[in-house]
């Protein structure tokens, strides 16, 4: 969730601002939120806004400390006590007014490109509806609440993404619809393996190929 809720983010922010410059942060192992290791990260290149997608909600210190030099967004679903002073918290878990506790942080993230839509006058947001299906399905957010079933459904109607088309092309080629019980079962895995066993280089080059990055390297692996 945490991967396709940055990647959608990010495509979407390289579609409407081509100039913007990012800096990314990325855990070596499978923790989550601000650890001392990212803020020691943000620390040293101090850039002008934070984003944190999926995670954040109750880093409350880290936030009061983060916030003295730099603005902080929280685009989240975790469960939370309050909501932080020192950030613009967007976390469905929050809101009284909002019902559909099941979407998951990509769901939040694609909630927020649909408001930047109307802002900026565009009509991005539905172009990355594939990695909304892929992150909620992946969380294993409820699909009996109408709001999210729908969003995977119309994410899973046409997928897009190049780096998802590709590893359907190799995992489920064999397969004439591509449903949530796919996605779990044959393509999941595949990234789930990667972000917990994976180095930080690693998950890097499959976050860059989840924004359409490419490049080409050799495997160094061989067989015996």
């Amino acid at each position: 969730d945490g991967i396709t809720s940055s990647a959608s983010l990010v495509s979407y922010l390289k579609k409407a601002y081509p100039e913007i410059e990012f800096v990314f942060y990325m855990h070596s192992g499978k923790q989550h939120g601000l650890t001392n290791e990212i803020v020691e990260q943000i620390h040293e290149t101090q850039p002008d806004l934070l984003v944190i997608p999926d995670a954040g909600s109750n880093d409350y210190e880290q936030l009061r400390e983060l916030n003295k030099y730099l603005d902080l967004l929280i685009l989240d679903h975790h469960e939370s006590e309050k909501e932080s002073e020192h950030a613009i918290v967007v976390n469905n878990q929050l809101s009284p007014e909002y019902e559909n506790k099941s979407l998951s942080g990509v769901g939040i993230v694609y909630k927020f490109l649909k408001a930047l839509d109307d802002k900026l006058e565009l009509d991005y947001a539905d172009e990355y509806l594939d990695l909304v299906a892929l992150g909620n399905v992946g969380d294993v957010m409820r699909l009996d609440v109408p709001e999210t079933r729908y969003l995977v459904y119309e994410g899973l109607k046409n997928i897009k993404n190049e780096f998802l088309l590709n590893l359907i092309a190799k995992n489920a080629k064999d397969v004439k619809e591509i449903t949530p019980k796919v996605l779990s079962f044959k393509i999941i895995p595949q990234i789930n393996a990667m972000i917990r066993v994976g180095d930080a280089e690693q998950k890097l080059d499959v976050f860059r190929a989840m924004v359409g990055e490419q490049e080409e390297f050799f495997n160094t692996r061989t067989k015996k």
